[in-house]
């Protein structure tokens, strides 16, 4: 069934989008708006992850957030759900909050940094939405800044350095949130609000 795209009602290019999912598909890397900030993105893949990790100068043991397109995704992702983790999710998403899980055995180490939780979004952007649709997989992604410097909230804040190391950019338009998405933790057996 085809995804309704009604947030923002916001015009984009499908053949721009359809190109990058294609570069995606191939493993490449790239800075694209998401719902929240700007972001660094591929697919989950070992040779992907080292190198956004490389891009960023990041730590391997930091964990990256895994962006799904439906909550059919999120089974293969995460382990078996209680009910009360179920409600809170029908309650946040799909939205700019990411939840941080139990990782199910289909998620490598290399994309949590060696830990059994995971964070993951679902997006309400239709941009991204699109492109996750296109890929037909989940996607990795992390801010598009250096380890431990500010978060690009604007396409300006992205370092030359990252742009010139990136198989693509996507900057035909821009995050509609502007700051970094809340992060809620459902891991354990209450929900604990890592940020607000």
């Amino acid at each position: 069934m085809e995804r309704c795209y009604k947030y923002l009602n916001m015009k984009f290019n499908k053949k721009e989008i359809e190109n990058i999912a294609m570069q995606l598909r191939q493993g490449n890397v790239g800075v694209f708006p998401f719902d929240t900030i700007w972001g660094i993105t591929g697919v989950i893949d070992e040779g992907v992850v080292e190198r956004i990790n490389k891009i960023k100068s990041r730590p391997k043991d930091q964990p990256l957030l895994i962006v799904i397109s439906s909550m059919d995704s999120l089974v293969g992702c995460v382990k078996e759900l209680q009910d009360w983790q179920v409600n809170m999710i029908n309650d946040v998403w799909p939205g700019p909050i990411s939840i941080v899980f139990q990782k199910s055995e289909n998620i490598p180490g290399y994309v949590t940094g060696g830990k059994e939780t995971i964070g993951i979004r679902l997006p309400v952007f239709e941009p991204l939405n699109y492109l996750l649709d296109c890929v037909g997989q989940p996607l990795v992604s992390t801010s598009a800044n250096f380890s431990k410097q500010k978060e690009a909230n604007q396409y300006k804040d992205i370092p030359g350095e990252i742009i010139s190391a990136v198989d693509f950019v996507c900057n035909s338009f821009i995050p509609p949130l502007g700051e970094a998405s809340r992060v809620i933790d459902c891991s354990v057996d209450k929900v604990k609000i890592i940020r607000p």
